[in-house]
């Protein structure tokens, strides 16, 4: 069938994953056909074009109140996946949309649908060909939405600075930090800690937006720090960062400091990494116990 190479290879071949596969070409056989045998049509034009039907898919009478099917859906996911295809963003923005609604979020979360389905979404989120800051904005996005914790592995590649992700802005890698932040754990502090060096600023925050809180900016340090804190249990208040929480599992609020702010973060800082020095022996046997509980 075509696609069936580029499918095993981004997903598996189990029994599950090849009933899945099947789906997909029993609900989009016509597209399938003409992303991987060369129709005379744009590939790409071609799946924005169907991608575009499927999500203003609207239940109703005619279609049974029903969703789209999963194999349709399913379709989209892969083929904006696959380095044969050069999604763009408002295709790789409808996708974000699509798997956070029927008949996809089921499979999606965790231990409550096919498995096959959750391993496509999260080789989409780990392969989309489409680089720019605002597909993978999108990406980091789903990523939180949907507890996607196997997908860490691209707002990890994100604070690392990889070559791939050398050019992104300091939003973004503010906000891949508290993607690893929202579903992370401390075995992932390592991972975190070199962005203490990271001075380039994030945002400007004010008093009105964060009650108590000076007005200052954010940096990209000062998120680490707090996401840091709330691995290993510690209090941003502690550090200096008066208003600075997870106010939910899926965000944090970053106080930013006043005129003095560089001064203050390098204390805050320097306490970090006296506790660190306190706690080798038992960060790891806190990672290993975190690590135990997202099983």
């Amino acid at each position: 069938m075509p696609g069936w190479d580029a499918y095993r290879k981004l997903v598996g071949g189990d029994t599950d994953d090849r009933a899945l596969f099947v789906e997909m070409q029993k609900s989009e056989p016509a597209l399938m056909a003409a992303v991987f045998e060369n129709g005379k049509r744009s590939r790409d034009d071609l799946l924005e074009s169907r991608l575009q039907r499927v999500t203003q898919w609207q239940p109703n009478i005619v279609n049974a109140m029903s969703s789209p099917s999963l194999g349709s859906c399913a379709a989209m996911l892969f083929l904006g996946s696959i380095e044969e295809m050069e999604p763009s963003d408002a295709v790789t923005g409808a996708i974000s949309i699509l798997v956070q609604r029927p008949p996809l979020r089921e499979h999606l979360q965790r231990n409550t649908g096919r498995k096959a389905v959750r391993r496509l979404g999260i080789a989409w989120v780990l392969n989309c060909p489409n680089k720019s800051e605002t597909a993978i904005n999108s990406r980091l996005m789903v990523i939180g939405m949907l507890n996607l914790e196997d997908a860490l592995a691209l707002p990890l590649a994100i604070v690392a600075g990889g070559s791939e992700y050398a050019q992104l802005s300091p939003t973004m890698k503010a906000l891949a930090t508290v993607t690893i932040g929202q579903l992370g754990n401390r075995s992932h502090v390592a991972q975190l800690e070199p962005l203490l060096n990271d001075p380039t600023v994030y945002m400007t925050a004010s008093q009105e937006n964060l009650p108590g809180a000076p007005a200052g900016t954010v940096q990209v340090r000062d998120v680490a720090l707090v996401v840091l804190l709330h691995f290993t249990d510690q209090s941003p208040a502690d550090y200096g960062y008066i208003a600075s929480q997870q106010i939910q599992a899926r965000s944090f609020t970053i106080s930013p400091f006043g005129a003095d702010g560089d001064k203050r973060r390098a204390q805050a800082i320097a306490k970090w990494r006296a506790w660190r020095a306190e706690h080798p022996d038992g960060e790891k046997a806190a990672a290993a116990k975190d690590a135990r509980r997202t099983e």
